[in-house]
């Protein structure tokens, strides 16, 4: 205890004692601080005057100010990483630029190796009080945000290596990288949270420019909204143990770098470094700290996973300020960066692709703020603008624009198109029409191969009506597909719409499928369709009307099903069968998804990913002689989906099915069992990879997929890079009444179906996506008495990086 005082005694008189020879300068300073070798803003950089502890941190965007009561002569930045500076301040020096020098030889000094008692009582306190200091516990608050999103290089990053191997078309690319954003966007929202109600967020303004991408908003959200007031800290998809908590202070090393006293003298700021203790953490953090001595609260911090695993790197930020006697999150910052080092010719340097930044202003913590109309925790951006409300001055701004920002602005405009990533959208945009990508090509064993064209009109045609089409033809079944749809929206930000659909095309036999699911070029659950043998044809005309409510989406219709027989059920007895079933009635389904975020893009809905269960249920009327309908039965669907980390051990996904159906109905409407049996061909998630394709028929099915990943388990610097992933299915089904008029062998799955797996993923990265291999068993009752026989060996391709 004696060492603490003498230590908190020598820092205050460094700080009081300020020399006063080197007073001169009587004016105010600004500045900022920038990397030497990329150019980036350096946020939390130490900003002491007069070679004393009195100072400044620099904010998110490395900018510092010193108000006009104080005279400096001379300024010492100190960032951990960096090489100490020093600058001599002239008389009426108004603005400083500085560079620091990364020192990327440092070494841990003696203070990295002692028994840190100093610092594990600051972090005592701190973690002591932390809950305290969270903005959750409010009641209620509201502010202003200024959200500011750059997807681009820093035009240093990139560094020619071999001009002999670079043509003249790659010159052209690396400069474009170099001197243009490939995207930009910004808002201005008001920010309402109230205990009871939740959050509500209203988009005052909003504009983008450059390649306009959904993906590039997904990326750069799965880095939003990161939460350090509970004992795990979830960055994408991973866990990881938070350093601010009773568990973290036994794991962690803290190192104090330095004290900085406030220029009022009213505070004192602790500087502390953090990292794993002898790499006794899985998924550890490192970064740095400020801590602020009157209220235990953490003023400032930087944070990034030890090993970082994905195709990206990414450095989070937070600042917070004290408003009205409350620590409030003020600034926030995410950097994305790449993560290989090496491409064909060129040396990439810890290139900068994205960055978002967020602004707080106007916090009101006692407001009362008025609760209306429907809650979209996401982003909603005005359909026909590309700017609105308050203008886009430099007075409204929180982050000054540069003049790279500034080109841009004036000469990138918003039709630039990358094919590439209209590839990763599912979507070719030409002029008012889109393609769909997943319509030129789809293949099956009932089909083969299906070509064909379809899309819909964007907002360039219309943002009240959609209308599409689709046409196509399979090469095996030799026949033409086509389809006719078009959609008036009543309120297209909540996606409400009345749709009228006229189709031909194939349904899976015995199949199930949701209104509302798709599965895009990245979803390895859509190679289940390259299994399916058995198909029938069905004429639809449907009439719909869609909308969503918070976090759900409601969607209710009338429909008129014709089917026409695929392929032979009569099974060689000699039974007139008809050649058309009209299964007509009504169909209405919800999906509910909490915590899922609604992006409004170019004109575009999309979704960001929800952290929490999202549930499916759909139900299916059928009414005898309604539209000469034939069959009067009720059939369900439910579906429920949850990914979650379990911490330090990697990510697992739950998937499960319950469908039944009850009436006298044809074999169309029971339910298979979701096999794709087939050694080496791809697997397709959500399936039975050792059960052959229609093996199984019920009336009543429920099954159980589960997946864990383990994540990189030899650690990212070992040369082996491989991701092992554990699976067990269920699946139990029984068939209480056999279909009208179906003369195939049906048999059920009443006595349980057993299977396991083992993949090692991650064998080829190729950095979208990467391949691995995977070996499944049939275990249990439906198992096969010859070992081999229950072995099924797959290809893995996983599109997830995070």
């Amino acid at each position: 205890m004696n060492r603490i005082i003498l230590f908190l005694v020598f820092n205050l008189l460094c700080g009081l004692i300020l020399p006063l020879d080197l007073i001169a300068n009587t004016g105010p300073i600004n500045g900022i601080v920038k990397d030497k070798e990329s150019g980036a803003p350096l946020p939390f950089v130490m900003v002491s005057m007069n070679d004393s502890h009195l100072g400044v941190l620099t904010d998110v965007n490395g900018a510092f100010s010193f108000k006009d009561t104080l005279g400096i002569k001379k300024l010492r930045f100190f960032c951990s990483g960096y090489k100490l500076a020093s600058v001599e301040v002239a008389d009426n020096e108004k603005f400083i630029q500085i560079l620091l020098q990364p020192d990327k030889n440092k070494a841990r000094n003696k203070s990295d190796l002692s028994s840190n008692i100093v610092e594990n009582i600051i972090m005592k306190q701190v973690i002591l009080l932390h809950d305290k200091h969270n903005p959750l516990n409010l009641k209620e608050y509201a502010y202003i945000s200024h959200d500011f999103v750059v997807m681009a290089p820093y035009g240093d990053s990139i560094l020619w290596h071999d001009n002999n191997k670079i043509n003249s078309s790659d010159s052209r690319i690396l400069k474009l990288v170099k001197e243009r954003s490939f995207f930009m966007k910004e808002s201005i929202s008001l920010k309402r949270h109230l205990s009871i109600h939740g959050n509500q967020d209203t988009l005052i303004s909003s504009r983008e420019i450059g390649v306009k991408d959904p993906m590039f908003l997904f990326l750069i959200s799965q880095f939003q909204s990161i939460s350090f007031f509970n004992s795990e800290v979830t960055i994408g998809n991973k866990a990881f143990l938070n350093p601010v908590s009773a568990a973290g202070l036994i794991k962690y090393k803290f190192i104090l770098r330095d004290t900085l006293f406030a220029p009022d003298r009213h505070d004192i700021s602790f500087l502390i470094d953090f990292y794993p203790k002898n790499d006794s953490i899985t998924n550890g953090l490192k970064g740095s700290m400020s801590i602020s001595m009157t209220d235990w609260a953490i003023k400032s911090l930087k944070v990034e996973p030890v090993d970082q695993n994905g195709f990206f790197d990414v450095v989070l930020y937070q600042l917070s300020e004290k408003r009205e006697n409350v620590w409030f999150p003020t600034q926030f910052r995410s950097d994305l960066f790449f993560r290989d080092n090496k491409t064909e010719g060129v040396i990439v340097k810890q290139s900068l692709v994205g960055s978002n930044r967020l602004f707080i202003n106007d916090i009101h913590l006692k407001g009362e703020p008025s609760v209306t109309g429907q809650f979209l925790t996401a982003l909603t951006e005005p359909i026909s603008a590309p700017e609105n409300g308050i203008e886009f001055k430099p007075e409204n701004r929180s982050i000054p624009l540069t003049n790279s920002s500034l080109s841009d602005l004036s000469s990138l405009n918003s039709n630039v198109n990358n094919f590439n990533l209209q590839l990763l959208s599912g979507q070719i945009k030409t002029g008012w029409f889109s393609f769909e990508i997943n319509r030129f090509l789809r293949y099956n064993k009932f089909e083969g191969l299906n070509l064909g064209l379809g899309g819909h009109t964007n907002a360039d045609f219309s943002d009240q009506f959609t209308i599409g089409g689709y046409t196509g033809y399979g090469f095996k079944d030799t026949k033409a597909k086509y389809s006719a749809d078009a959609t008036f929206w009543i309120d297209k930000i909540h996606q409400s719409g009345l749709t009228f659909l006229y189709s031909y095309d194939t349904r899976e036999s015995a199949g199930s499928r949701f209104l509302d699911e798709s599965y895009g070029p990245l979803n390895s659950a859509g190679f289940r369709s390259f299994y399916v043998k058995r198909m029938d044809y069905e004429r639809k005309m449907m009439l719909s009307l869609k909308t969503r409510i918070g976090f759900s989406t409601f969607f209710v219709g009338a429909q008129q099903r014709m089917i026409e027989k695929g392929y032979d059920i009569n099974n060689g007895t000699k039974i007139l069968l008809p050649d058309t079933y009209n299964c007509s009635g009504f169909i209405t389904g919800i999906r509910f998804a909490p915590g899922e975020e609604l992006i409004n893009s170019n004109n575009q809905i999309n979704l960001t990913n929800s952290r929490y269960p999202i549930i499916w249920f759909q139900y299916t009327k059928g009414v005898a002689d309604l539209m000469k309908g034939g069959f009067s039965y009720n059939r369900l669907e439910s579906k429920i989906s949850y990914d979650f980390v379990i911490p330090r051990l990697g990510l697992s996904s739950i998937l499960l099915i319950g469908d039944k159906v009850d009436g006298s109905i044809p074999y169309f409407e029971y339910f298979n069992g979701r096999g794709t049996f087939g050694s080496w061909g791809l697997f397709a998630s959500g399936s039975f990879v050792t059960m052959h394709p229609d093996e199984f028929l019920n009336d009543q099915l429920f099954c159980l997929f589960y997946t864990h990943r383990f994540g990189r388990v030899f650690g990212e610097q070992s040369i082996f890079k491989i991701e092992p992933a554990f699976a067990f299915n269920y699946g139990w089904g029984e068939l209480k009444n056999k279909p009208l008029g179906y003369f195939l062998p049906a048999t059920d799955c009443s006595k349980g179906y057993l299977e396991a797996g083992l993949q090692i993923n991650n064998l080829i990265d190729l950095k979208i996506y990467n391949i691995g291999l995977g070996t499944y068993y049939r275990m249990g009752y439906y198992s096969n008495p010859v070992f081999k026989d229950n072995l099924v060996f797959k290809i893995v391709i996983n599109f997830d990086k995070h």
